[in-house]
Formats: C-alpha cells, sequence, structure tokens
C-alpha cells in the first residue's frame, strides 16, 4: 500500500526504462461514475507546499466480476513550487492485468477552461523501485507533464485503472484511503458491488470525522464517504509499522480467516515431482538423525537458493513449483516457503506455508481478514510436539533446529485444510548481547581497553551474516569508529577476533584498544568517563514526553555489559546502585570495589571496580498511556550510563602520587 501523501501528492521519483508506447488512452468518463463539484472556499491554511488540494475523489467499482477504480483530483497552484508539483502526473499500473484511461486534464484559469490533453507530455516507464530489495514487480507508470501551468491555476485530472489480478479470482479484498498528511477541502469516496457478492464493507482507523452512508438499489450496494475540510495529523517518529490510524473504506468478500486459507490453499500445495526434487530429498534422507535433516533442508533452502522475487502477475501472490526453483536457483519467500515445505513432507514432517505481515506483525490479530494485509510467507512445522516457524529469506541461520532463532512475526495464517484462525508465534526465542570490557587505566599512558562480546539468538546470526557480507577489515574499522564517539584518542591493537559456534547460535568478538589521553581536563580537575556503552544505544526516547501514537522500541532484547576497571592507585568511591522496573523495561546498575582487601575497606579506596549494567526491553512498542513512565524510564537510566571519576590535579600529579604510593608498598 502506497504512502498516503505520495498517493496525493503523485510526485514520485521516477526510475527505470522509457517504454515504447508513449501514448496514455483516452476515454470518456465512465457511466457508473458520479461526479462530484470542485470546491471554491478555501483558505491560507489550507495549503501544503505551495497547493491547495481541492478535491480528492476516488471510486469503486466491483460489479459484474470486474475491477475498476475511478480518480479524480483537483488541485490549485499557490506558488511556484506548488506549480511543479501540479504539472506533474503519476498512474501506475501493472500492464499484466491493468489498463489506464486518461478521461481529462485541463486548468481552470480565471473562471475559463483551458484543454490541457493536446499539450501534454506522457512517457511510459517501467519503474522498479524495490530492485535493490531482490524484487522485480514489472509494474509501470504513465508519467504527465502539464504545460502551460501557472500560479493561480487549478489543474483537474481523472483517470480510471481497470483490471484485476487473477491470482485473487473473484475475491475482493479493497481498501480506499479517505485521510491524507495535507489539507484537503473535499473528500468523496464510492464503492459499488454487486447483491450477489455479499460483500463486507466498513470504515478503518479514524471514526470521528467525515460520514460513510449505505444505499441499497434494485441490483447492486453503493456506499459514500464524504469529509469536507480536513487534516490528519499523525505523524510522529518512531511510530510502529503496524499503526496507521488514517480512515479508510474497507470492502471484502472475506467473512473470516478460513475464507483466506481457501484462496490461498490451492497455490500452496507442496510438490514431490521433478528429478532435481527427488534428488536433493534422497541426499537429505541419506543424513543420519531427523533433527539433521530437517537443519540441513532449512539451511539449504535459506543459504543456497538465492533470494530474488519476481512478483509479476499471478506471480505477486503464487509461488512457482520446487522443481522450478531448483532449476533456476532462486526464489521469492512464496517459492522458498513452498521448496521449503515440500522438502519437509518428503522427509515426514508434518509442514506448511504460513501467511504473514511484516507490517502490522503484533496487531495482526486485530485486522480484518483478507489477503491484502499479508506481505510475506514463513514456513511452519511440528516436530516432536514443538511447533517451529522459518523464515525461508532468512540465510546463515544456525544449523540446530533447538537453537536456531524462529521467526515471530506476531501471528501467521497457516495454509492448511480446516484452518480458520491466525495462529500466535512463540516470542520468548533469545535475543541477548553480553559485553564484558576489561579496562585498564594508567595516568601519562592513557588506558588498554579489550572487549569481549558475546551475541545469542537473533543477534548472533545477525551479526555473523554482517560477518559475511563485510571485510573484518572494514568491520574491524567500524568498530573502531563506534568507540571514537566515546574516547577520541582510540585506536586498535589488534585486528579483531570473530568466533563463530553456528550450532549453539552464539557469536563471540573480541577487540583491543589504546586509548591515549584517557584523561579529560574538567573545570578544576581531570575526569575519566566509563561508558556503559551498549546500555546507551537502546537508551532512547524522544523529547518529548506527550504522544499522541505509539513509540516503537524495537525488544524483546536483553542486554548486559560487565566493565572490568582497574585503576592507576587505589581510589575513593560511593557506593551506587539504581533498578528501575516496568511494564516496559528492566534496568539495573551498579557499581563495587573488585575482592576489596581489608587495608582498601579501611580507608575506603580501591584499585579495581566493577560496574554492571542490565537492560531488557521487553516489548517492541511502547503504548501512548505508558510512554510518559517509558520516558522518565530512559530519563533516569541516561544518567547512570556513564560514571565519572575525578581527580583534582594534573596528569604530572598524579604520577607523583602513584610513585609515592609504590614507594610506601616497596618500604614495607
Amino acid at each position: 500500500m502506497k504512502p498516503i501523501a505520495q498517493t496525493l501528492a503523485l510526485h514520485m521519483a521516477m526510475s527505470g526504462a522509457v517504454l515504447a508506447a508513449d501514448v496514455i488512452p483516452q476515454a470518456q468518463v465512465p457511466n457508473w461514475v458520479s461526479q462530484q463539484a470542485i470546491p471554491t472556499d478555501f483558505t491560507r491554511k489550507d495549503r501544503a507546499d505551495g497547493v491547495v488540494y481541492l478535491l480528492v475523489d476516488e471510486q469503486e467499482n466491483l460489479r459484474n466480476d470486474q475491477e475498476a477504480s475511478y480518480y479524480r483530483y483537483a488541485k490549485k497552484a499557490v506558488s511556484p513550487a506548488g506549480v511543479e508539483r501540479i504539472s506533474q502526473i503519476t498512474i501506475d499500473f501493472d500492464p499484466h492485468y491493468q489498463s489506464v484511461a486518461l478521461h481529462e486534464l485541463y486548468v481552470l484559469r480565471g473562471g475559463e477552461r483551458i484543454d490541457l490533453m493536446p499539450t501534454m507530455e506522457v512517457k511510459r516507464l517501467q519503474r522498479e523501485e524495490d530492485l535493490e530489495r531482490l524484487l522485480y514487480s514489472g509494474e509501470e507508470s504513465f508519467h504527465i507533464i502539464a504545460n502551460d501551468v501557472q500560479v493561480d491555476d487549478i489543474v483537474i485530472y481523472s483517470f480510471t485503472v481497470a483490471g484485476r489480478n487473477p491470482v485473487f479470482g473473484e475475491e475482493v479484498d479493497s481498501y480506499l484511503s479517505v485521510g491524507w498528511g495535507v489539507p484537503v477541502i473535499s473528500t468523496h469516496a464510492r464503492v459499488l458491488f454487486d447483491n450477489d457478492d455479499a460483500l463486507v464493507v466498513k470504515r478503518l482507523g479514524d471514526n470521528a470525522h467525515g460520514e460513510l452512508t449505505h444505499h441499497s438499489h434494485e441490483t447492486h450496494q453503493e456506499y459514500v464517504f464524504k469529509d469536507d475540510r480536513r487534516r490528519y495529523r499523525y505523524y510522529e517518529e518512531d511510530q510502529p509499522s503496524w499503526y496507521d490510524p488514517y480512515p479508510y473504506i474497507y470492502a471484502s468478500s472475506y467473512h473470516n480467516w478460513g475464507d483466506v486459507v481457501q484462496w490461498a490453499l490451492p497455490y500452496y500445495q507442496p510438490s514431490q515431482k521433478g528429478t532435481r526434487y527427488k534428488t536433493k530429498l534422497a541426499e537429505l534422507k541419506a543424513v543420519r538423525g531427523k533433527t539433521t535433516q530437517i537443519a540441513q533442508a532449512i539451511n539449504f533452502v535459506q543459504d543456497e537458493i538465492r533470494y530474488f522475487g519476481m512478483e509479476n502477475g499471478i506471480g505477486s501472490h503464487a509461488p512457482r513449483q520446487p522443481e522450478q526453483i531448483l532449476r533456476q536457483g532462486y526464489g521469492d519467500c512464496k517459492d522458498k516457503t513452498l521448496l521449503l515445505v515440500s522438502l519437509l513432507q518428503g522427509l515426514g514432517i508434518e509442514a506448511y506455508p504460513a501467511l504473514v505481515s511484516t507490517t502490522f506483525s503484533d496487531k495482526m490479530d486485530e485486522q480484518e481478514p483478507g489477503h491484502a494485509i499479508f506481505n510475506h510467507v514463513i514456513a511452519y512445522f511440528e516436530y516432536e510436539g514443538k511447533p517451529y516457524w522459518v523464515d525461508p529469506t532468512n540465510y546463515l541461520q544456525s544449523t540446530d533446529i533447538d537453537t536456531l532463532f524462529q521467526a515471530n512475526y506476531g501471528f501467521g495464517l497457516i495454509i492448511r485444510d480446516d484452518e480458520q484462525s491466525l495462529t500466535a508465534m512463540d516470542s520468548t526465542r533469545r535475543n541477548a548481547i553480553n559485553v564484558n570490557t576489561d579496562l585498564v587505566v594508567q595516568a601519562e599512558d592513557g588506558g588498554q581497553m579489550t572487549v569481549t562480546t558475546v551475541y545469542e539468538g537473533r543477534s548472533a546470526e545477525r551479526l555473523r551474516r554482517r560477518f559475511a557480507n563485510n571485510g573484518i577489515e572494514q568491520i574491524s574499522e567500524d568498530y573502531e569508529e563506534y568507540y571514537q564517539e566515546y574516547y577520541e584518542e582510540l585506536y586498535a591493537r589488534d585486528e579483531l577476533e570473530f568466533e563463530d559456534d553456528r550450532a549453539a547460535n552464539v557469536v563471540t568478538v573480541v577487540e583491543r584498544y589504546q586509548i591515549d589521553e584517557i584523561w579529560e581536563p574538567g573545570d578544576e580537575e581531570l575526569v575519566l568517563s566509563v561508558y556503559g556503552e551498549l546500555i546507551d544505544g537502546y537508551l532512547v526516547a524522544p523529547k518529548r514526553v506527550k504522544r499522541d501514537s505509539p513509540y516503537w522500541v524495537g525488544g524483546p532484547v536483553e542486554l548486559n555489559q560487565a566493565i572490568n576497571l582497574t585503576m592507576p592507585m587505589p581510589w575513593p568511591y560511593n557506593k551506587e546502585q539504581v533498578e528501575i522496573t516496568n511494564n516496559q523495561m528492566d534496568y539495573r546498575f551498579q557499581i563495587s570495589p573488585v575482592e576489596p582487601t581489608l587495608l582498601e575497606k579501611v580507608r575506603k579506596e580501591y584499585n579495581a571496580f566493577e560496574l554492571m549494567y542490565h537492560l531488557t526491553l521487553k516489548e517492541r512498542s511502547v503504548s501512548v498511556s505508558d510512554f510518559p513512565t517509558y520516558h522518565q524510564s530512559v530519563e533516569e537510566a541516561n544518567e547512570n550510563w556513564s560514571y565519572v571519576f575525578s581527580y583534582a590535579g594534573s596528569i604530572e600529579e598524579m604520577e607523583d602520587e602513584m610513585r609515592s604510593v609504590e614507594n610506601k608498598k616497596t618500604s614495607k
């Protein structure tokens, strides 16, 4: 689903090749369309980026098993920037099953109507915006440039996009946007369908504005939405992907999740056919141990079948057969999932494809049933009484199914006979980072720091992929630059060490650094700052406490950092311990001396300290009601993620004091 503001502006960056037929078909407005008046009453506050959006009219005709969407826009330019915006129009479509017809393009200038169609410039472009994500859609665009548009002109244009993807058959699952991130003086939306279709029609999202009315006719049903002079201001930084309060008109032939399963079943039938498939299955069966067979099937599909999606036409939602995927050596999520499920079933494992949403994830159970909200497919299987969820588009995961970090998209719709509901995924999988930092501080010679980091579960798999895709020299440089944010005079003493226990799904990295001039000048003293940098990266919240939308934090994750600090001489310290616990996070910090001697306890000065940090983010996002508590907790924790030691003197005086302490020890 395209971002709403982009759909309105229709001013997008173009990419791809210009196609041969740069002529857009033209036709009269269809007779099923309800024509709307263009409002003229507006104020200066109604503008956005030099444009006043007077009318947004979107009508959908679902009658007679046809699908045609009519769009009409009226925009006024109130500045040169506005002229640039409204004089360029983009119409997207899939040529495999859709056609486009332009009905009108004209300006109103001083009460006069001027037809722009005879002088317009048209380019037919193939747009592949997702190629960087290895997805080929085959979609195209007509890009229209309207000539002779001036400030204060009102540009009006309308067009129809007709056709339905054959992969959906007679099923309908449609969302009409009726709320915008820019001011719109008049919004009109309309849905038509035959009485025999018995579609479910609802308004979703914001229900406070506008009106949806239902009109029953002899042959068909009609739903009409109207809203005047509304602007929806819902964007805040770091909103969860599932948060979408804009109003929509939802029309669907699905009445429950079981209906969606019945639509998908014919496309997701595992296949045991083909020479390549049978050869691969025989290789897997020759491996000793059922658990190992399963793991090798997963690793094969993930690591040896490369990811690339040919998602044009029916391929947008229907997978290709396993034999074809094995022959070509690549596939998208649907293809790789069906291949993995077929191999697992060939091994005698109960396995099925599962539809998931990377957008709605944990909130999937709050959505209306339909195919449109799913954007990903993974594999589900059961073994020895345990459920497993595997994303075949991942790679370099564990080689043991018991330590493999399982996909967690909140809910999945398992494609198997008689399935009637979503299935919740297990969210207890291990995802942890444990850091042990040894920091030896000197006076004039600065300090030496050794960092040993152990990544477990999901964190291990992410780092494993990073090392596979980048040279160790580059990663070493990246790590060095990361720590230089905390210690400017830091540099690596040795190349980092990387150890991967893939079966246990644990990755260990060891780094060694020299820090020159670790003591920084304060107002009247020298200052040594010790940082819990692992925690620092996760203790983030916007400055504004009041929010109108949930806040994304990216949990669950567990972080632990122990800093073993050796000082150049005995040092005083004040005992400090902080603990913060609530529904969103657990945070703990404490500093204590390491194995203090009796003399150190008496003098209350110590040579070695241990700083312990722990942070658990419990949820993926924080609700509006919980956000003030979370924000306060982050503020409190941020007061402790760094610890400061101070010395009232110069480096030379510190060196002298260190020699004095050493002489006293020698004399005794």
